[in-house]
């Protein structure tokens, strides 16, 4: 099996020969976040898509599911499948219950006879059995399960979604607005006037791309194909991880307190600091963007030793940690003291320090298209399969000021 996660050139190259090359044959299908749809095929030539591409979407059905989940009966199918999809569906579900009749005979063969010469050549990949395996595993990768509680720094941002690789935002630059109190009677006031910066981002693609032949599948005593696609939400998210921690480590240091939370010893029984009180500071300092959603990321440790400063170990009524971090959705939580900030555990922060944002103005994450490119060497003799992801995807950051930072908070 050959794998390849990052290099995107090499990876673009191959999905440009393997498209254009008549001994391959290819799927591809692009999910959309900012409609939520997984189209069939990719933009057109002036970068629109075509509605009578549309699939499934992805956020409606998420919210099936979770109605379903709860025990309710859902949405109906017309709300998240299109009558084209539910098209495919339907073809897909009696193609596979010839392949369920006939255990032992290659699904290709029996695929290639069942649809007849638009199928010459066994492409399984133009069968509606495995457009509907292709839509579930793209939707696997977008889906609710991508959000992985392991990989949370970009939780700091405020999340964007475009459907262009070009994209221009703007961010309030004037101070906030002043009045003039009591003017006199024959006083006629200046009009006030805000101002904008702009900025721009290109976004590029994190990739990742697999493949394996008939000897490896055939000879496999597990499902290789199903064991790596399983760790692909996880390989895509960590990309994005380390872009928004190491933007987050990087930030202005906004100093060390001069008295760390884990010190104890002037008044036994007590914390020399008070954790709650210098995070009060940090909420002060980013008063000025109203309404912003505060998001604190730090190691664990550091949560740890603000949770424990908070309730002065020794003299009440429980000692308080956070939740375990299993299982994984443990790893996020409000701070007890200040409920206006909530929290994320990132152990790949530097140790002993946070980060606290007004996200909405600090930064944006923002999310493009991602595509899936499926192909088959059909002129190989190990009829190589593949897959090739490009996940269109960048970090901004708007305003220096919303974002407080401090280092060493623990001995």
């Amino acid at each position: 099996m050959n794998i390849q996660t990052q290099n995107h050139e090499e990876n673009a190259k191959i999905a440009e020969s393997v498209s254009g090359n008549g001994s391959y044959s290819v799927q591809s299908l692009t999910f959309d976040p900012l409609t939520g749809f997984i189209h069939a095929g990719g933009l057109d030539p002036n970068g629109y898509y075509d509605n009578a591409s549309k699939l499934v979407n992805i956020e409606k059905l998420a919210q099936h599911k979770k109605l379903v989940g709860a025990g309710g009966s859902g949405l109906s199918e017309s709300e998240f499948l299109t009558q084209s999809y539910q098209t495919i569906i339907e073809e897909a579900k009696t193609q596979k219950a010839k392949i369920d009749a006939n255990p032992g005979i290659n699904p290709e063969k029996i695929l290639g006879k069942f649809v007849g010469a638009a199928a010459s050549g066994a492409n399984l990949i133009q069968t509606a059995y495995e457009s509907v395996r292709q839509v579930n595993y793209l939707s696997g990768v977008v889906g609710q399960q991508y959000q992985l509680e392991d990989y949370n720094a970009w939780k700091a941002f405020n999340e964007r979604k475009v459907s262009v690789l070009n994209v221009v935002g703007f961010r309030k630059s004037s101070s906030l607005l002043q009045g003039i109190p009591e003017i006199g009677d024959h006083t006629t006031p200046p009009p006030v006037q805000q101002t904008f910066a702009s900025y721009n981002k290109s976004l590029y693609a994190d990739t990742f791309r697999f493949e394996f032949g008939m000897r490896e599948k055939k000879d496999s005593v597990f499902d290789i194909q199903g064991e790596l696609t399983k760790e692909i939400p996880g390989a895509m998210i960590r990309m994005k991880d380390f872009k928004a921690y190491t933007i987050l480590n990087a930030a202005t240091d906004n100093g060390a307190y001069g008295t760390d939370w884990d010190d104890k010893g002037t008044t036994a029984g007590f914390y020399d600091a008070d954790a709650v009180a210098d995070v009060e500071t940090d909420e002060s300092n980013l008063n000025a963007y109203g309404g912003d959603t505060l998001v604190m990321v730090a190691p664990r440790a550091v949560i740890r030793a603000y949770a424990r400063n908070a309730s002065e170990v020794g003299v009440a009524s429980a000692t308080f940690t956070p939740d375990s971090q299993i299982p994984a959705g443990r790893r996020s939580g409000t701070l007890q003291g200040n409920p206006a900030v909530g929290y994320f555990t990132n152990e790949n922060m530097t140790a002993s320090t946070y980060t606290i944002t007004a996200k909405q103005s600090y930064g944006d994450f923002i999310k493009g298209n991602v595509v899936n490119v499926s192909y088959k060497n059909q002129m190989s003799p190990a009829q190589t399969e593949g897959r090739i992801i490009f996940d269109f995807n960048g970090f901004v950051t708007k305003d220096t000021n919303a974002i407080r930072r401090h280092t060493g908070v623990l001995n």
